[in-house]
């Protein structure tokens, strides 16, 4: 069907069990920057960047990186202020390369 495993014929979607995209397949930057963004969320939940910013590590690169995760009132951005963003984008922009796989667009 050249390189459109989930089409059989147009608008007729094949089972899952045909579908499946091997490893060369994917878009492996797009896997690891998701797979960061959802662990900076579970090391938020679980109070990591808390133990950070504890004054005894205060003028290290830690307590640094640690703050890097606090939100502050409007003075700048912070990286943590961008994790939801990332992951919209990434939401956008694998739809995008759904559509594209099966031939939209």
């Amino acid at each position: 069907m050249g390189g459109k495993p989930y089409l059989e014929k147009p608008n007729t979607l094949l089972p899952m069990s045909n579908a499946t995209k091997t490893v060369a397949d994917r878009l492996l930057s797009l896997d690891f920057f998701r797979g960061l963004a959802m662990f900076l969320l579970i090391a938020e939940f679980s109070h990591l960047f808390s133990y950070l910013v504890s004054p005894e590590l205060e003028g290290t690169v830690l307590y640094w990186l640690g703050k890097q995760f606090h939100h502050v009132e409007w003075a700048g951005l912070r990286f943590w202020d961008l994790i939801q963003p990332f992951l919209i984008f990434i939401a956008d922009y694998r739809g995008y390369l759904q559509v594209l796989s099966i031939g939209g667009f």
